[in-house]
């Protein structure tokens, strides 16, 4: 059984365990992984150092957007120049590029139909197509605009893709699906003063909830109720300072600031495994390979740890 699993530029391959694998495939459980370079990206390091960029990558071998993160850059004084969105293939071919005027982007991503959607400081949305061609914009509404946007997340449910938004008052506001553009604000989380440590969208048929880690403290928030969640931890961190969920919105996984990696699924039922990382950094990255394994990233670091609590390093 042959199964590829893509996670950002690098290819994770899998092989099940009634295989005999090569000196080069590493055990994860029953499974085998090895980790190939999907592509020789034909952008050059002068052009693009992702480090200083904002970065948004579609799925399924979709187009990449960059624009440069205004939180990165050193101002130098008199130099005042707008902002250059680039599009490329995913193989670093480029598509397009036009110049940014139109507000701070604070999130970008890309929707079903491969447009990219941008998020803005004041709630606004703008849709370009992978041409940067305009196509639509929308707004968060007038309470969001005032506070202005902290974080937000472009995502994808069974409605269509949709945009959800934390604004400077620590509320937070969504609209499902793009294409209607109806906004809702989520219930307000109690005695909230300060910003969740972490956050992660979990849609499901009927709604659209958020998991928020407020420290070590996880309320689940939806249109009506924020509800505090106690999953089964056996070693309580000070904070969860990053989380993921799959792709099918069903396995969630959370960092913790002791380094501990919880695994189990996006309800907090069911726990799959605790593993110590020994990282005492938080992870730049934390993503899913399919629904069969997760993958933290630091700098020099990949850490693949399977449901249970098999890892590879």
């Amino acid at each position: 059984h042959h199964v590829t699993l893509c996670c950002g530029l690098i290819l994770f391959r899998c092989f099940m365990a009634d295989v005999n694998p090569t000196a080069d495939w590493n055990p994860l459980g029953e499974v085998f992984y090895k980790k190939t370079e999907l592509y020789s990206m034909n952008w050059t390091i002068d052009q693009v150092d992702l480090a200083q960029f904002m970065v948004a990558a579609a799925p399924y071998g979709g187009p990449i957007a960059l624009v440069r993160d205004e939180r990165k850059i050193i101002r130098v004084k008199g130099a005042a120049t707008k902002p250059i969105v680039y599009i490329y293939s995913a193989s670093g071919n480029a598509i397009a590029s036009f110049k940014w005027d139109g507000g701070r982007i604070i999130q970008m991503g890309w929707s079903k139909s491969e447009d990219l959607v941008l998020v803005l400081d004041d709630g606004v949305i703008r849709i370009i197509d992978m041409h940067g061609e305009y196509k639509n914009s929308l707004s968060l509404g007038e309470e969001v605009k005032a506070a202005k946007v902290l974080e937000a997340r472009v995502f994808q449910c069974q409605s269509g893709t949709g945009v959800i938004a934390l604004s400077s008052s620590y509320r937070f506001f969504v609209i499902s699906d793009i294409d209607q553009g109806r906004m809702k604000r989520l219930a307000d989380i109690p005695d909230i003063d300060y910003p969740p440590s972490s956050w992660v969208v979990i849609p499901d048929d009927r709604s659209v909830k958020v998991l928020v880690a407020i420290g070590n403290q996880l309320h689940l928030v939806d249109a009506a109720q924020a509800t505090l969640q106690y999953p089964e931890v056996k070693q309580l961190p000070d904070a969860y300072v990053e989380m993921a969920v799959s792709f099918d919105y069903r396995y969630l996984a959370m960092f913790g600031s002791n380094g501990m990696l919880w695994v189990g699924l996006s309800n907090l039922k069911e726990v799959y495994c605790e593993c110590n990382t020994q990282a005492m950094q938080r992870p730049r990255q934390l993503a899913w390979c399919g629904s069969g394994a997760i993958v933290a990233g630091w700098e020099n670091l990949l850490f693949m740890v399977g449901p249970n609590k098999d890892w590879v390093k």
